[in-house]
């Protein structure tokens, strides 16, 4: 997941035990300026807004992540905009 992911879901860490144990599994990346810049045209392309759901699409796209989300929606229509790696991803509603 995009370390942006992280920041947004974080708040008040001393309040964050489960989400800790979470984040152990996962990998998390840096937001590197060519995938921001892949999040940005993919929110120009789809009409959107939302730079860590871009963030999260274009990074599941290209390795095949599952997306756990409680905006399965919004995140499917991010990745419809990106054709065949977008349909590949699978998506968990939370």
């Amino acid at each position: 997941m995009p370390a942006p992911v992280v920041a947004q879901v974080w708040g008040n860490g001393s309040r964050q035990a489960r989400l800790a144990q979470f984040l152990k599994g996962c990998d998390v990346v840096a937001l590197d300026e060519a995938t921001a810049r892949e999040a940005g045209a993919l929110l120009g392309a789809a009409g959107g807004d939302d730079t860590v759901d871009a963030s999260v699409s274009v990074l599941a796209a290209r390795f095949g992540a599952v997306v756990a989300t409680a905006d399965p929606d919004d995140i499917r229509h991010l990745l419809n905009h990106l054709g065949a790696a977008g349909a590949k991803v699978r998506i968990q509603p939370v």
